[in-house]
């Protein structure tokens, strides 16, 4: 086996000489062979282990044994014990996602500090094929459908090609001291229940059924390696950011047919949203529709999908109705305020949106900024009479976000300026205009 093991680092170029090493060790068999391996093929090894407190009696007896492992091999020992109940109550998660925040972040911390290159994770083949069906029952995209990957950012498993029964043998070959989890001799969570009874029903059928899949598995992985590159281009053409949120070309998804759903997942997911909901948005497509995911909305405008993330209002909106109170007021972080005569003003009429140029001798100070209202009416730029400035904002085809964080600055009550889109004809530079006040909005949202 440790051949084996050193073949796989070797081909997939997992670990590197140079590397310092943290291994997480639970004290079962798949970590203690992990490390013990690690060590003997002269890798820099340290151990990290962590006590979830949450199996009286057995879990101090596992960081006991851990610990006099480490000491037996010369190698750097770390510990911690967490208040895993507690943590699963107070950030309303179920111990077993609470375990694994609280292990990953640790894990971090201990790397940052002692200057570790790679964090070594003991899961086998039987965990891959394991998480496989768990994700399929659970319902998943091809990414579900990977299994464990052998190489995640910093994070590295060096035995993810052998088997549990390979690993059992070697911990008897070299009287390798490792307990057992009674917890997972029950097929109370999920992924026991896959392994303990669901997996050796498939093998009395297909006794090779586990090389089958992990075969099974490297396909996907190709097929996923495909499909990443076709999302890729289509990200190119169809994903705009701007400022604050994610524009998605819809025209340019439905164009892929039958694939649109699966495409458009693909692309979505990782604002957390579910291949259910990427069939929704397709199929009920009506502007001003919502879809929420854990940390993200996303907003159907037209033949776009406007995604920004939850809370999030746009840096350039206040949070407050607030006054410029002077020419010389710029103490604020949205909005420069200059002067100058008419005659140094030669670009006006050319200028980009986030400029306004008004007439001086028109305006009052203070100048209030502030929010949209309903009732709102002003005199566009270029265009007769007075128009709400809902139906405006509707003519020039604002999202539903925009308006939420559109602004107004006003002038003894009257809006002087539609904020990044139109100045009121009533305070506009004509033949008489001797002094003008520029006003630069410092957040331009366009990209």
């Amino acid at each position: 086996m440790v051949e084996k093991v050193k073949r796989y680092i070797e081909q997939h170029n997992l670990i590197k000489s140079e590397d310092k090493i943290l291994c997480g060790v639970s004290g079962g068999v798949d970590s203690m062979a992990m490390a013990d391996i690690l060590i003997g093929l002269g890798y820099s090894v340290a151990i990290a282990h962590c006590n979830f407190a949450l199996r009286p009696i057995d879990a101090d007896l596992d960081e006991k044994l851990v610990e006099q492992y480490a000491a037996a091999r010369g190698v750097i020992f770390h510990k911690v014990t967490f208040d895993t109940t507690g943590y699963s109550k107070e950030h309303g998660v179920s111990t077993q996602m609470a375990a694994r925040q609280l292990r990953y972040k640790w894990f971090d911390g201990v790397m940052e500090e002692n200057k570790y290159s790679k964090l070594a994770i003991a899961h086998n083949a039987d965990d891959s094929v394991e998480t496989f069906f768990i994700n399929l029952m659970r319902g998943t995209g091809v990414k579900g459908l990977l299994g464990i990957q052998r190489l995640r950012e910093l994070i590295v498993r060096p035995i993810l090609s052998s088997y549990r029964a390979e690993i059992e043998a070697y911990a008897t070959e070299h009287n390798l001291m490792y307990r057992t989890d009674k917890s997972n001799l029950k097929s109370t969570y999920l992924r026991n229940w896959i392994r303990i009874e669901l997996l050796p029903k498939i093998e009395e059928r297909q006794a090779d059924f586990k090389q089958t899949m992990i075969n099974n598995i490297d396909r996907v992985a190709s097929s996923s390696s495909l499909l990443n590159r076709l999302v890729d281009d289509v990200k190119k053409r169809a994903v705009k950011e701007f400022y604050s949120e994610y524009r998605i070309d819809l025209t340019i998804i439905y164009s892929y047919d039958d694939c649109s759903a699966q495409l458009l997942y693909e692309i979505i997911d990782k604002y957390g949203f579910s291949a259910n909901q990427s069939s929704d948005i397709l199929r009920h497509n009506h502007s001003g529709r919502l879809f929420y995911s854990n940390d993200h909305v996303a907003l159907m405008d037209r033949d776009t999908l406007i995604i920004r993330k939850k809370g999030c209002a746009l840096e350039s909106s206040p949070n407050h109705e607030f006054e410029i109170a002077s020419l010389t007021d710029n103490n604020n972080e949205l909005f420069n305020v200059d002067t100058m005569s008419i005659s140094e003003c030669v670009d006006y009429r050319s200028a980009p949106s986030n400029v306004a140029y008004i007439d001086a001798s028109k305006i009052v100070f203070p100048l209030v900024v502030r929010g949209i209202k309903g009732g709102d009416k002003f005199s566009p730029l270029g265009v007769k009479g007075v128009k709400k400035v809902s139906d405006f904002l509707i003519d020039v085809k604002c999202t539903r976000f925009e308006k939420e964080h559109q602004m107004v600055i006003e002038s003894q009550g009257v809006i002087v300026w539609l904020v990044d889109r139109r100045v009121s004809d009533k305070f506009k530079i004509d033949a008489k205009t001797t002094q003008v006040i520029k006003i630069t909005y410092l957040c331009d949202k366009k990209i």
